[in-house]
């Protein structure tokens, strides 16, 4: 019996991978000093700097595909991302039709996997039956344990220092579970910044220019690239220049290895890097707390004010 066509639709939680403008964006300061973009080459007697155009890599995502014969039925769970994703599949309709195993259900999708998930089974011959389903996904395990090996590198070059703008609890934005263990650490744009422990890189987002302090606009439009640990975890590098990733997806990196520049993009009220910790936990990010490494290599607490020195 022939099944009618599932709809599918699905509710992703990431970020898109490695999309990137195709053309360049010219910057320039008019007479008071004020810096502008344009997409154009803009009409100003001013010095205009032109970024080069760079190339997006492949839009990697995670999708369910049908499998099995219109009489036996099946779905499999594609994971095209650099690193697992748990994802939570569910029935909207379901007539005449048995499924093993029985939905709702989460299921983890290795990096780069793909995993039978569903089978179906037609209950009475003979009669009418069809499907409809949904999912969303998360990138990252559930259930993982934060278990860095020593306290984390300073996520900028040695013999560098910057002060803490921002540190856990911070009032301004760290206040929501994928964000209550951030810090915020102040420096000029264009700084490099590095890796803080081993990893592969997972998402890279460098599309955008602006910044400001409309959250709900500027709140989703930060650069930033996202490293998976190998307890599961992830460190969130956010703000950066745009087009300033110097790694790509599915890039093993070390600490101390330069990934991209410091910028001001998203929502922020000034040129900083924003550094988190965060795990799967429920299918939602939330953050951890971390320690960076001293001058000694003891850990340390990020604290507002305290100037961060990379020795």
């Amino acid at each position: 019996m022939k099944l009618l066509q599932a709809l599918c639709s699905g509710l992703a939680l990431t970020a898109f991978i490695g999309m990137a403008f195709a053309h360049s964006i010219y910057q320039y300061r008019d007479e008071n000093g004020v810096r502008h973009f344009s997409d154009t080459p803009p009409a100003t007697g001013q010095p205009v700097e032109a970024s080069e155009a760079f190339t997006p890599e492949p839009e990697k995502r995670v999708f369910i595909k049908e499998t099995g014969s219109g009489d036996d039925p099946a779905l499999a769970i594609v994971n095209e991302l650099y690193g697992p994703v748990e994802v939570q599949l569910w029935f909207e309709d379901l007539t005449n039709l048995i499924s093993t195993p029985s939905l709702p259900k989460r299921f983890v999708v290795a990096a780069g996997g793909e995993l039978p998930a569903v089978r179906l089974q037609i209950e009475n011959v003979g009669w009418p039956c069809h499907y409809r389903y949904r999912y969303r996904y998360i990138l990252g395990p559930p259930g993982v344990r934060h278990a860095p090996k020593s306290p984390y590198r300073l996520p900028f070059q040695k013999g560098r220092g910057f002060k803490v703008a921002q540190a856990f609890n911070g009032s301004f934005s760290h206040n929501e579970d994928h964000s209550r263990f951030a810090v915020d650490i102040s420096m000029p744009e264009g700084t490099p910044i590095v890796c803080a422990r081993d990893g592969i890189v997972v998402v890279i987002e460098q599309n955008y220019v602006w910044a400001g302090l409309n959250k709900d606009y500027y709140g989703n439009k930060i650069n930033h690239i996202r490293v998976m640990h190998d307890d599961g975890t992830m460190a969130f590098y956010g703000h950066l220049l745009r087009g300033s990733a110097r790694v790509r997806c599915g890039d093993h990196v070390t600490a101390g290895q330069v990934i991209a520049e410091s910028g001001n993009t998203g929502y922020s009220k000034g040129p900083h890097l924003h550094f988190v910790i965060q795990k799967n936990e429920g299918m939602r990010w939330v953050s951890i707390p971390f320690l960076f490494a001293g001058p000694d290599g003891a850990g340390l607490t990020p604290e507002k004010g305290r100037v961060l020195q990379a020795f």
